[in-house]
C-alpha cells in the first residue's frame, strides 16, 4: 500500500489519457515536469483478459502498486500513474491535493506531447538532465499549482482500500464507507 495518501482521483482528461491509451509513460522533458515529479509518469502494463473479466477494479489497483514497485518509484515522489489503455490516476494527502495533481498532470502531458512534436520536426533528442530534474523537484514540488480553470469528473477513494478489494470514498471530513461505492462529483477549480 501507499503510505500518506488520503485520496485518489481518476479522470479521462484528454492529454494524459492520450498517453495512457498509447501505452506510454510521460517522460520528464523539462523543469515544469520536475516541479511536479522527479520521475517519468509511468504507464502500467496492460491487464490480461482474465484480470479484466475477473476483479477489474482490484486488478487495476494491483497493477498500480506493481508498476511503482517494478520501477522503484516512491508514490510520494510521483503522485500520478497512467493506466494502460484507460486513463490517469492521481493522488494526494486529501481530495483537494489529488485534484490539484490531476490538473498539473494534464498540463504536463500537454507540454510533453508538444515537446515531442517540436523535437520530431527539428530531429532533436529531448529530455531533462538528472541534476536539473532533482533541483526543481526538491525546490518546490509540494507548493506548485497551475492557475487554470477546469472541470473534472472525479471519484475519490482510498488507494489502500482499493488494494484490499474495498473502496472507501473520502474527501477530507466526508467519509462514505460502502462496498464499491463511488463518490462522483464535479469540481470546478477557479483561480
Amino acid at each position: 500500500s501507499f503510505e500518506g495518501i488520503g485520496s485518489v482521483v481518476h479522470t479521462h482528461s484528454a492529454w494524459a489519457t492520450s498517453f495512457a491509451q498509447a501505452g506510454r509513460s510521460i517522460r520528464a522533458y523539462g523543469t515544469t515536469h520536475a516541479d511536479f515529479s522527479n520521475h517519468n509518469i509511468p504507464c502500467t502494463r496492460g491487464l490480461t483478459k482474465a484480470e479484466v473479466e475477473g476483479e477489474y477494479e482490484l486488478n487495476t489497483g494491483k497493477g498500480i502498486v506493481e508498476c511503482f514497485e517494478n520501477e522503484g518509484i516512491n508514490p510520494n515522489d510521483c503522485p500520478a500513474v497512467l493506466i494502460h489503455r484507460h486513463g490517469p490516476f492521481c493522488w494526494g494527502k486529501n481530495c483537494f491535493k489529488a485534484v490539484e495533481n490531476a490538473l498539473i498532470l494534464e498540463e504536463v502531458a500537454k507540454m510533453a506531447f508538444r515537446t515531442e512534436e517540436i523535437a520530431a520536426v527539428e530531429q532533436k533528442q529531448v529530455g531533462i538532465e538528472d541534476y536539473l530534474l532533482a533541483k526543481h523537484y526538491n525546490r518546490i514540488s509540494s507548493n506548485w499549482i497551475f492557475s487554470n480553470a477546469r472541470f473534472l469528473e472525479v471519484a475519490c477513494f482510498d488507494l489502500e482500500a482499493l488494494a484490499e478489494n474495498r473502496w472507501i470514498n473520502s474527501c477530507n471530513s466526508l467519509i462514505f464507507s460502502s462496498f464499491f461505492l463511488f463518490a462522483s462529483f464535479i469540481c470546478l477549480i477557479i483561480n
